[in-house]
């Protein structure tokens, strides 16, 4: 991926159909902390009601950390990046 891609995003048939979203689409991924526009990708590895975004630094996107909180997990008192509540919706 370059810097004038936007952040690709994977989500399910089962998620794709609840939210009508098209086989790439672009997409505004949405948590308390903030919002990052991406590109949808249907993958039928990933789980119902689930959001996959990987790590990284996007120019057209920007961090997709910008969506996690400032917290530490409750197992080893690591930075908690790995998950979030967000929503998700096309443009």
């Amino acid at each position: 991926m370059t810097v004038d891609e936007y952040t690709k995003t994977y989500i399910n048939k089962n998620t794709q159909k609840k939210y009508a979203i098209i086989n790439g689409d672009f997409a505004i991924v949405t948590s308390s902390n903030g919002h990052i526009k991406v590109k949808v990708y249907v993958d039928d590895r990933i789980h119902d009601d689930t959001i996959v975004i990987y790590e990284g630094w996007w120019h057209k996107s920007g961090p997709v950390n910008i969506l996690t909180s400032d917290i530490e997990t409750n197992m080893g008192k690591t930075s908690a990046f790995n998950e979030c509540f967000c929503s998700i919706k096309t443009v």
